[in-house]
């Protein structure tokens, strides 16, 4: 299924290349390496040479062992910036983190929740959480 297979793999513009190829039914012809959650960094290099939107994403961190990707927020920048947003299972209900590729701390409205967020919450959790370094507008 192409949600499995997209379920933990970085990069935006590889995200969109497996959608392509499975849609196609050409999926065995794209190299391995490309299939993979996380790619070695001499491939990460390589799609950077092509363009550095092709390293969108490429750098975020590794996901826990129960972590999904919730939302994704994709940057309109030259290196295609992602923030993903998580959810993990956790003995109080639902545990939350939001990630960047550049390591940034972001203040979160609340670290965990009872059920999974509506649409509603989701969105109100994104417009309430803060980066303390930043200046509110």
């Amino acid at each position: 299924m192409l949600s499995t297979l997209l379920r933990n793999v970085k990069g935006t513009q590889r995200r969109q290349l497996i959608t392509d190829y499975w849609h196609q039914d050409r999926l065995p012809e794209l190299n391995e390496e490309l299939l993979k959650d996380t790619i070695s960094s001499a491939s990460r290099e390589g799609l950077g040479r092509i363009h550095p939107a092709f390293m969108g994403g490429e750098y975020l961190p590794e996901y826990t062992t129960t972590e999904v990707e919730i939302a994704r927020i994709q940057l309109e920048s030259t290196m295609a910036d992602v923030i993903s947003i998580r959810a993990a299972r956790d003995p109080k209900g639902i545990r939350y983190r939001i990630v960047d590729e550049y390591e940034t701390a972001f203040a979160l409205p609340y670290a965990t929740s009872r059920q999974p967020l509506t649409l509603k919450r989701l969105i109100r959790f994104i417009e309430r959480t803060r980066i303390p370094d930043l200046p509110d507008k």
